[in-house]
Protein backbone atom coordinates (compact mmCIF):
# COMPACT_ATOMS: atom_id res chain seq x y z
CA UNK A 1 0.00 0.00 0.00
CA UNK A 2 1.40 3.37 -1.02
CA UNK A 3 1.61 5.91 1.80
CA UNK A 4 1.88 9.65 1.14
CA UNK A 5 4.43 11.54 3.20
CA UNK A 6 4.38 15.32 3.74
CA UNK A 7 8.08 15.58 2.86
CA UNK A 8 10.05 14.58 -0.21
CA UNK A 9 13.68 15.57 -0.83
CA UNK A 10 14.75 17.00 -4.23
CA UNK A 11 16.29 13.66 -5.25
CA UNK A 12 12.94 11.87 -4.73
CA UNK A 13 13.82 10.18 -1.43
CA UNK A 14 11.84 10.56 1.79
CA UNK A 15 12.86 10.51 5.49
CA UNK A 16 13.23 7.21 7.32
CA UNK A 17 11.95 6.76 10.87
CA UNK A 18 14.82 6.34 13.31
CA UNK A 19 13.01 6.49 16.66
CA UNK A 20 9.48 6.14 18.07
CA UNK A 21 8.73 7.37 21.61
CA UNK A 22 5.73 6.08 23.56
CA UNK A 23 4.56 8.05 26.59
CA UNK A 24 2.77 6.37 29.48
CA UNK A 25 1.18 8.79 31.93
CA UNK A 26 -0.05 6.08 34.30
CA UNK A 27 2.01 3.46 36.10
CA UNK A 28 -0.93 1.06 35.94
CA UNK A 29 -1.05 0.92 32.14
CA UNK A 30 2.27 -0.92 31.80
CA UNK A 31 2.80 -0.03 28.16
CA UNK A 32 5.74 -1.93 26.72
CA UNK A 33 6.74 -4.99 24.73
CA UNK A 34 3.73 -7.23 24.27
CA UNK A 35 1.24 -4.65 25.57
CA UNK A 36 -1.48 -2.98 23.52
CA UNK A 37 -0.22 0.23 21.95
CA UNK A 38 -3.60 1.95 22.31
CA UNK A 39 -3.05 2.01 26.07
CA UNK A 40 -0.32 4.62 25.66
CA UNK A 41 -1.22 8.28 26.14
CA UNK A 42 0.70 11.55 25.95
CA UNK A 43 1.47 13.30 29.25
CA UNK A 44 -0.96 16.13 30.15
CA UNK A 45 -0.06 19.69 29.19
CA UNK A 46 0.54 22.28 31.93
CA UNK A 47 -2.56 24.29 32.96
CA UNK A 48 -3.14 27.21 30.59
CA UNK A 49 -0.85 25.81 27.91
CA UNK A 50 -1.59 27.19 24.43
CA UNK A 51 0.19 24.37 22.59
CA UNK A 52 -2.14 22.95 19.91
CA UNK A 53 -5.09 25.05 21.09
CA UNK A 54 -7.82 25.31 18.47
CA UNK A 55 -8.00 28.64 16.67
CA UNK A 56 -11.46 29.00 15.12
CA UNK A 57 -11.83 31.19 12.03
CA UNK A 58 -14.93 32.76 10.55
CA UNK A 59 -13.94 34.08 7.15
CA UNK A 60 -13.82 37.86 6.87
CA UNK A 61 -14.75 38.31 10.53
CA UNK A 62 -12.49 37.18 13.37
CA UNK A 63 -10.29 34.61 15.10
CA UNK A 64 -11.45 32.88 18.26
CA UNK A 65 -8.89 31.21 20.57
CA UNK A 66 -10.19 28.33 22.67
CA UNK A 67 -7.64 28.80 25.48
CA UNK A 68 -8.74 31.92 27.34
CA UNK A 69 -11.61 32.45 24.86
CA UNK A 70 -9.96 35.45 23.19
CA UNK A 71 -11.63 37.05 20.16
CA UNK A 72 -9.59 39.11 17.70
CA UNK A 73 -11.57 40.71 14.85
CA UNK A 74 -10.31 42.44 11.75
CA UNK A 75 -9.72 46.12 12.50
CA UNK A 76 -8.42 45.48 16.04
CA UNK A 77 -5.52 47.63 17.23
CA UNK A 78 -2.04 46.57 18.42
CA UNK A 79 -3.15 47.35 21.97
CA UNK A 80 -6.16 45.03 21.55
CA UNK A 81 -3.90 42.21 20.35
CA UNK A 82 -1.39 42.85 23.13
CA UNK A 83 -4.21 42.57 25.68
CA UNK A 84 -5.61 39.34 24.21
CA UNK A 85 -2.43 37.45 23.18
CA UNK A 86 0.31 39.10 25.18
CA UNK A 87 3.69 40.28 23.98
CA UNK A 88 4.58 39.28 20.39
CA UNK A 89 7.80 37.39 19.75
CA UNK A 90 8.88 40.10 17.31
CA UNK A 91 7.82 42.74 14.82
CA UNK A 92 8.47 42.37 11.10
CA UNK A 93 8.34 45.53 8.99
CA UNK A 94 6.67 44.69 5.69
CA UNK A 95 8.21 47.68 3.92
CA UNK A 96 11.76 46.42 4.53
CA UNK A 97 13.20 44.07 1.89
CA UNK A 98 14.88 41.81 4.43
CA UNK A 99 13.03 40.59 7.51
CA UNK A 100 13.83 42.73 10.55
CA UNK A 101 12.80 41.35 13.93
CA UNK A 102 12.60 43.99 16.66
CA UNK A 103 12.34 43.65 20.38
CA UNK A 104 8.86 42.55 21.40
CA UNK A 105 8.76 45.35 23.98
CA UNK A 106 8.72 47.87 21.12
CA UNK A 107 5.10 47.93 19.94
CA UNK A 108 5.73 49.61 16.58
CA UNK A 109 8.48 49.46 13.93
CA UNK A 110 11.30 51.95 14.29
CA UNK A 111 10.60 54.22 11.33
CA UNK A 112 9.45 57.81 10.98
CA UNK A 113 7.10 56.98 8.09
CA UNK A 114 5.44 53.79 9.25
CA UNK A 115 4.61 51.15 6.66
CA UNK A 116 2.59 47.97 7.20
CA UNK A 117 4.05 45.71 9.87
CA UNK A 118 3.56 42.25 11.36
CA UNK A 119 3.27 41.02 14.92
CA UNK A 120 4.95 37.59 14.96
CA UNK A 121 3.62 34.97 17.39
CA UNK A 122 5.92 32.04 16.60
CA UNK A 123 4.68 29.94 19.54
CA UNK A 124 1.10 30.25 18.23
CA UNK A 125 1.92 29.73 14.54
CA UNK A 126 0.46 33.14 13.76
CA UNK A 127 1.41 36.45 12.15
CA UNK A 128 -0.81 39.55 12.28
CA UNK A 129 -0.42 42.32 9.69
CA UNK A 130 -1.30 45.90 10.70
CA UNK A 131 -1.91 48.86 8.43
CA UNK A 132 0.98 51.27 8.96
CA UNK A 133 -1.26 54.34 8.88
CA UNK A 134 -4.42 53.26 10.74
CA UNK A 135 -2.70 50.63 12.96
CA UNK A 136 -5.62 48.25 12.46
CA UNK A 137 -5.43 44.54 11.56
CA UNK A 138 -5.44 43.89 7.79
CA UNK A 139 -4.45 40.22 7.61
CA UNK A 140 -3.80 37.08 9.65
CA UNK A 141 -1.27 34.47 8.48
CA UNK A 142 -1.64 30.93 9.89
CA UNK A 143 1.27 28.45 9.63
CA UNK A 144 0.99 24.65 9.45
CA UNK A 145 4.74 24.01 10.01
CA UNK A 146 4.95 21.12 7.54
CA UNK A 147 8.43 19.86 6.56
CA UNK A 148 9.46 20.95 3.10
CA UNK A 149 8.53 24.62 3.53
CA UNK A 150 10.96 27.52 3.91
CA UNK A 151 9.48 28.43 7.33
CA UNK A 152 9.59 24.89 8.74
CA UNK A 153 10.38 24.90 12.48
CA UNK A 154 10.20 28.70 12.68
CA UNK A 155 6.61 28.46 13.91
CA UNK A 156 4.65 25.99 16.00
CA UNK A 157 1.71 24.62 14.00
CA UNK A 158 -1.43 26.73 14.26
CA UNK A 159 -4.24 24.29 14.99
CA UNK A 160 -6.87 26.25 13.06
CA UNK A 161 -10.45 25.29 12.23
CA UNK A 162 -11.86 27.41 9.39
CA UNK A 163 -15.59 27.64 8.85
CA UNK A 164 -17.16 28.88 5.64
CA UNK A 165 -19.07 32.14 6.21
CA UNK A 166 -22.26 30.86 4.59
CA UNK A 167 -22.72 28.39 7.45
CA UNK A 168 -23.54 31.22 9.84
CA UNK A 169 -24.31 30.67 13.51
CA UNK A 170 -21.94 30.69 16.48
CA UNK A 171 -18.57 28.94 16.61
CA UNK A 172 -20.06 26.27 18.86
CA UNK A 173 -23.03 25.60 16.54
CA UNK A 174 -20.83 25.26 13.46
CA UNK A 175 -18.23 23.19 15.32
CA UNK A 176 -20.87 20.76 16.57
CA UNK A 177 -22.29 20.36 13.07
CA UNK A 178 -18.93 19.00 11.80
CA UNK A 179 -19.63 20.51 8.38
CA UNK A 180 -17.22 21.92 5.82
CA UNK A 181 -14.34 22.75 8.16
CA UNK A 182 -10.76 23.25 6.96
CA UNK A 183 -7.91 22.25 9.31
CA UNK A 184 -4.09 21.94 8.97
CA UNK A 185 -4.53 18.31 7.84
CA UNK A 186 -6.93 19.25 5.01
CA UNK A 187 -5.18 18.76 1.67
CA UNK A 188 -5.64 21.02 -1.33
CA UNK A 189 -7.95 18.66 -3.22
CA UNK A 190 -10.26 18.60 -0.20
CA UNK A 191 -10.21 22.40 0.02
CA UNK A 192 -11.39 22.60 -3.60
CA UNK A 193 -14.24 20.23 -2.79
CA UNK A 194 -15.33 22.59 -0.01
CA UNK A 195 -14.75 25.99 -1.64
CA UNK A 196 -14.82 25.10 -5.35
CA UNK A 197 -12.22 25.71 -8.04
CA UNK A 198 -10.55 29.14 -7.87
CA UNK A 199 -8.65 29.07 -11.15
CA UNK A 200 -4.93 29.38 -11.76
CA UNK A 201 -2.40 29.85 -8.97
CA UNK A 202 0.32 32.43 -8.44
CA UNK A 203 3.85 31.06 -8.01
CA UNK A 204 5.72 32.00 -4.83
CA UNK A 205 9.46 31.36 -4.95
CA UNK A 206 10.26 31.78 -1.22
CA UNK A 207 13.84 32.66 -2.19
CA UNK A 208 14.58 29.58 -4.29
CA UNK A 209 18.36 29.94 -3.83
CA UNK A 210 18.10 29.22 -0.08
CA UNK A 211 15.08 26.88 -0.22
CA UNK A 212 15.96 23.40 -1.59
CA UNK A 213 12.26 22.46 -1.82
CA UNK A 214 11.45 25.01 -4.52
CA UNK A 215 8.45 27.22 -5.07
CA UNK A 216 4.90 26.97 -3.74
CA UNK A 217 1.53 27.83 -5.28
CA UNK A 218 -0.89 30.44 -3.91
CA UNK A 219 -4.64 30.12 -4.58
CA UNK A 220 -7.02 32.93 -3.71
CA UNK A 221 -10.69 33.01 -2.71
CA UNK A 222 -12.81 35.72 -1.16
CA UNK A 223 -11.30 36.55 2.25
CA UNK A 224 -8.73 33.73 2.16
CA UNK A 225 -5.59 32.60 0.28
CA UNK A 226 -3.88 29.20 0.47
CA UNK A 227 -0.16 28.61 0.00
CA UNK A 228 0.17 25.00 -1.18
CA UNK A 229 3.29 22.85 -1.42
CA UNK A 230 3.93 20.57 -4.39
CA UNK A 231 2.74 17.52 -2.42
CA UNK A 232 -0.70 19.10 -1.89
CA UNK A 233 -0.24 20.05 1.75
CA UNK A 234 -1.18 23.54 2.93
CA UNK A 235 1.85 25.58 4.08
CA UNK A 236 0.18 28.83 5.14
CA UNK A 237 -3.26 30.42 5.07
CA UNK A 238 -3.72 34.19 4.76
CA UNK A 239 -6.99 35.69 6.00
CA UNK A 240 -8.18 39.14 4.93
CA UNK A 241 -11.32 41.18 4.31
CA UNK A 242 -12.24 41.59 0.64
Amino acid sequence: MKVELPLEFPDGTTPVTCRVSIYDSSSGKKVGVGSLMDKASAPPLPPGSIYMEEVHVKLGEELYFTVGTQHIPFGASPQDVWTELGRPCGIHQKQVDQMVIHSASDLRPRTTLCGDYFYNYFTRGLDILFDGQTHKIKKFVLHTNYPGHADFNSYIKCNFVIYCSELGGSFEEVHNSKQRAITPSTKWEQVKEILGDCGRAAIQTQGSASNPFGSTLVYGYQNIAFEVMKNGYIATITLFQS
